[in-house]
């Protein structure tokens, strides 16, 4: 029916490394439609009317929810446990101001979690990893430019994790079109100051400043996500079929899964959890910290000044 759940980027990687590697989290944004609902027309003997198959109740307000799924990558006797987390619900209200913030909660929850677990006196040898170490922004193909909801979700999200800007279902869009469209969102990701990763650290050197740089122009990656896997001379081929032909995502003429499969699980996996682990964590960790120690002062100096009274 040509749609494609978000999530099925993600479930592709699993699918195209051949099997179903600590703790890698990723939120992705559930706006794009999930399903297309399909109406017929319906005559009777006086009236012709619009009948809609498996229709739901009226939802009056639907909050964002938090999907995990569990999957665990071995290549090469490597294991990688991937803890996928879908966030259903976000920016479906008709009123979506603050929807970013149960999202928000939810990654600074992981923080606070591993935080007490790291405190505890007698703590566990390997503390369980369940932070948010990439975030997979999906952008809507409208070709037009980002919403207003997601530069602010995106400014959110960009000082708590890290943040891959993704353009779903990169098909419908020309190659043209495309082009231009990546083109719009990074002027207006750097003119709203939104971080995203790959950025620069102060102990990069020039050839790894450099491959960032050849990242950061490729941003946002243009990917198809596919799970069904076609006959095509003879050879396997994994992609969406359509009336114009077939789309293979493993084709770089086609789109960017490649790429963006490989930047992900192989050249930058490591580098993502280090960069949460001292940059991101160590600062909430910092800040909590510190209220901690000022909480407990303050405590201590209202206990004097009740003693002394």
């Amino acid at each position: 029916d040509g749609e494609v759940d978000n999530r099925t980027v993600v479930e592709a990687i699993l699918t195209a490394l051949g099997r179903p590697a600590d703790a890698f989290d990723f939120v992705t944004e559930a706006s794009l439609p999930r399903r297309r609902r399909a109406c017929s027309k319906a005559k009777d003997d006086s009236t012709r009317r619009m009948t809609c198959p498996r229709r739901r109740p009226l939802v009056r307000c639907r909050m964002v929810r938090f999907e995990v799924l569990t999957a665990v990558i071995i290549e090469n006797g490597v294991k990688l446990k991937l803890n996928l987390i879908d966030t259903p619900g976000y920016g479906d209200l008709i009123n979506n101001e603050h929807c970013w913030e149960p999202i928000v909660k939810y990654i600074k929850d992981q923080y606070s979690i591993y935080l007490r677990k790291e405190l505890t006196a007698v703590r566990e040898r390997h503390i369980p990893d369940t932070r948010v170490h990439v975030v997979l922004f999906f952008i809507n193909p409208s070709g037009h430019s980002l919403r207003p909801i997601d530069i602010q979700m995106l400014k959110k999200l960009g000082d708590i994790a890290n943040v891959i800007p993704i353009i779903a279902k990169a098909d419908t869009l020309t190659m043209e079109e495309r082009e231009a469209f990546k083109h719009r969102v990074r002027n207006e990701l750097q003119e709203n100051s939104i971080r995203v990763y790959p950025f620069d650290h102060e102990d990069y050197d020039d050839e790894e400043r450099e491959l960032n740089s050849q990242v950061q122009a490729m941003l946002p990656f243009a990917v198809v996500g596919s799970t069904k896997v076609y006959d095509v001379d003879g050879m396997p081929v994994r992609g969406r079929q359509s009336r114009c032909g077939m789309i293979n995502i493993e084709d770089p003429s086609h789109c960017e899964f490649v790429q963006f499969r490989n930047f992900l699980l192989r050249t930058n996996l490591h580098d993502l959890i280090d960069t949460t682990t001292y940059t991101y964590y160590e600062s909430f960790r910092s800040k909590q910290l510190l209220a901690l120690k000022e909480s407990s002062a303050k405590q201590q100096q209202q206990h004097q000044q009740q003693y002394q009274q």
